[in-house]
């Protein structure tokens, strides 16, 4: 299963149900595509919504971090994470919340489609093949 395939789920959530903001809602994502079993994990993401709450590294970005964390570990995580965010700027131009925002953000759906960027960017990332050679 892709990240992108179940984001849309955590973007649009029941009424009633607590609101996440955009480091949950990707981490929340892979942790159901991979099958991490991490859930309960993502209040500690609380504070990375809206770009650090300052509008820097968006909320997204470092939600698909923290997946990454629980997925790989060593210079297999060093060298996905640098991909993932190499990646980002290259595709979207930068990692920042602000620019992303003023890029994709839209009055009717909010920065759902930033999301869906994003995940389609992890999925990339995670079905990457890495070779770590030894020391």
């Amino acid at each position: 299963m892709k990240v992108f395939d179940v984001i849309d789920k955590y973007i649009t959530r029941p009424e009633g149900a607590p609101k996440l903001n955009c480091a949950q809602i990707t981490f929340l994502a892979a942790n159901e595509a991979w099958n991490l079993g991490k859930e309960g994990n993502e209040d500690m993401l609380r504070g990375f919504g809206g770009g650090l709450n300052m509008g820097i590294v968006c909320g997204g970005v470092t939600g698909g971090v923290a997946a990454l964390g629980y997925k790989y570990q060593g210079k297999m995580l060093r060298e996905k994470t640098k991909l993932y965010i190499n990646t980002v700027r290259e595709k979207c131009g930068s990692e920042n919340c602000i620019p992303l925002k003023d890029k994709y953000r839209t009055e009717e759906d909010g920065c759902k489609p930033t999301m869906q960027v994003i995940a389609r960017i992890l999925d990339e990332i995670d079905a990457t093949e890495i070779v770590i050679e030894e020391e």
